[in-house]
């Protein structure tokens, strides 16, 4: 799957060529000619993809170039004759990722050298009393070696985790599950906007819109209501409401959509307002974690300082007494 950052100029680039008329296959060649060497395959299998009659985001799936959420998306875009609109904002969300990644990334910088450094420093004493450099080298690299498996290995997981771990696991954070369940949300309501210019009635366009939802509460939820206002001839708004899903501002907004016609302005206006409030989320977040990640370092160091200062009078306390 490509980076975020090549993901941006890939979608960019891709929204640019369809919006001005190219072809599929030769807007996929010159997309991919603007990624690295080592993804130029890619653009070749697309491009094979597309001369075989795929349609465009089973090309890409096939790539492997974007995550399923993504070709989703891209799905209904295409479906619906907006794929460059899709693929522009695609590619905005991931710079703007990008970005609050870098910020997190070099508020952490501080924090992180200082953990170094409390890991070289505490276990010194032991290095030049006894001497003994191979101990002192386990007990420095040890904990940061520890450290970054967890750290990693979390980041992968979550990469990789279903929406039924993320509900039960991830979500229930003060945060980062509000800032998660808004990006599910904006999705929802584009991929609705978008099913509005296609032939789907709004039942089955809720179903549609329900798959680009990585929680699987929330999909269940939206797919439950559609089925009963199709089971009742009852419209959806209500259905949801009482679902407690979404606030009673969106719900005012969707009802009032039904009534008057105007669904496809009144999801388009949810879900640029959900997108709004989710980056919004994202940038206190990454204002915060090198802040939190600090503190959590500096009571490390503190403990560590304490209990080495507890030894030395230890030892000042048996030589003493004896």
């Amino acid at each position: 799957m490509l980076p975020l950052k090549h993901r941006a100029v890939f979608c960019r680039a891709l929204a640019l060529q369809l919006a001005a008329g190219a072809d599929p296959v030769s807007a996929a060649g010159t997309a991919a000619a603007a990624l690295p060497s080592r993804w130029r395959p890619a653009g070749e299998l697309i491009a094979t993809a597309l001369a075989r009659g795929e349609a465009f985001h089973a090309a890409l799936g096939e790539a492997s170039v974007l995550p399923a959420s993504d070709l989703t998306l891209l799905a209904i875009g295409e479906r619906s004759g907006a794929l460059d609109e899709v693929l522009r904002e695609l590619a905005d969300f991931c710079d703007e990722t990008t970005a609050l990644r870098r910020q997190i990334i070099s508020g952490l910088a501080l924090p992180a050298f200082n953990l170094v450094a409390a890991c070289f420093i505490v276990p010194l004493p032991g290095l030049v009393l006894k001497g003994d450099t191979v101990g002192y080298l386990f007990a420095a690299i040890g904990p940061l070696a520890l450290l970054l498996t967890v750290v990693f290995g979390l980041g992968r997981m979550l990469q990789r985790a279903s929406g039924r771990t993320l509900d039960r696991w991830v979500r229930p954070l003060p945060l980062v599950g509000a800032a998660l369940h808004e990006i599910d949300c904006w999705r929802f309501f584009r991929t609705l906007a978008l099913l509005s210019r296609t032939s789907h009635g709004l039942i089955d366009s809720v179903r549609l819109a329900a798959r680009a939802c990585r929680s699987e509460r929330l999909n269940e939820l939206f797919t439950t209501a559609a089925n009963d206002a199709e089971a009742r001839g009852a419209p959806v708004g209500p259905l949801i409401e009482r679902r407690n899903v979404l606030p009673p501002d969106v719900v005012t907004e969707w009802r009032t959509g039904e009534r008057t016609g105007q669904l496809e302005a009144a999801f388009r206006r949810i879900g640029t307002r959900y997108g709004e409030t989710s980056r919004q989320r994202l940038k206190t977040l990454a204002e915060w974690t090198p802040r939190l990640v600090y503190l959590v370092v500096m009571a490390v160091m503190a403990w560590q300082v304490l209990r080495l200062a507890g030894s030395y009078f230890d030892s000042l306390t048996r030589v003493v007494g004896g």
